[in-house]
């Protein structure tokens, strides 16, 4: 089941790649964009990462504060009226570099703000989502060469940069000072949902059967997802202890128990 999800994946991920002017960095970098907005946000994200062309960012990415200028500004989100210094200067950035790169922005009304976390609001999500690309030069080829989970989650140890550490919206401040790193959560999420298979496509297209199996052997050494899918399938006493057990129970409720497909189900014919 793992195997099989992974490979579903794969072939959206070439699909994906196939259209993205910088191959797999590009693709890499819109699937990041897309898990970084959790569901509420997913294809805002997206739409802001086909909006905003990786080459623009490479131009500038010694300069950490024009890439977040011009990601924030692609999201529509910039107020019109900038109320502090930063949004000021944040605004004249971005306004010039769209002319520069002929950048058109998204609707503001593209993003949704209810119910969620002071930390999860998209602008600083989109800080973070600068903050990789900026400190790290070509992030989906050290993806790539990663030999652990640990030098995974370093990559991805990264937080908003200093003005949201008092705001969680322009000129919205915070309750209190909180530097907003990407969480534990968050992290496991990027590498289960963007790393991991990206690792496995890459490996499957050039036919690398030795870092298919090192991906597939780096799902053992994460824990698993806690959900209401995992939690009925341990109620009905299946053991499930690491990612790749998760993973797998999550592509076995997706493709066979939703939609009933108990007698094409390998757990079925298993016997189990």
């Amino acid at each position: 089941m793992l195997i099989e999800r992974l490979e579903e994946r794969a072939t959206r991920i070439n699909a994906e790649r196939l259209s993205a002017p910088l191959d797999w960095e590009e693709a890499f970098y819109r699937s990041l964009a897309r898990t970084l907005g959790l569901k509420v946000n997913s294809e805002a994200m997206y739409d802001l990462a086909i909006a905003t062309p990786l080459k623009c960012l490479y131009k500038v990415r010694d300069d950490r504060q024009l890439v977040e200028a011009i990601l924030q500004g692609q999201s529509g989100l910039l107020p019109n009226t900038p109320a502090d210094d930063y949004t000021q200067t944040i605004a004249q950035a971005y306004n010039y570099q769209a002319s520069r790169f002929t950048l058109k922005p998204l609707e503001s009304s593209a993003w949704q703000m209810l119910r969620l976390r002071p930390t999860g609001f998209p602008s600083i999500r989109i800080s973070q989502l600068a903050a990789l690309i900026a400190e790290h030069d070509h992030l989906f080829s050290q993806v790539i060469s990663a030999r652990t989970i640990k030098e995974l989650r370093a990559i991805f140890s990264v937080a908003a940069s200093p003005y949201w550490t008092t705001h969680y919206r322009f000129c919205g401040a915070d309750t209190r000072a909180q530097v907003k790193h990407l969480g534990k959560n968050m992290q496991q999420l990027l590498l289960l949902n963007t790393a991991l298979p990206f690792r496995y496509a890459y490996a499957l297209s050039r036919q690398d059967a030795a870092q298919r199996e090192e991906t597939l052997a780096l799902y053992a050494t994460i824990p698993a997802e806690e959900n209401q899918i995992i939690a009925a399938f341990r109620a009905s006493g299946v053991t499930c202890d690491n990612a790749a057990t998760s993973q797998a129970l999550l592509q076995l409720h997706k493709r066979y128990c939703s939609p009933k497909r108990c007698y094409g189900c390998p757990a079925w014919r298993l016997g189990t």
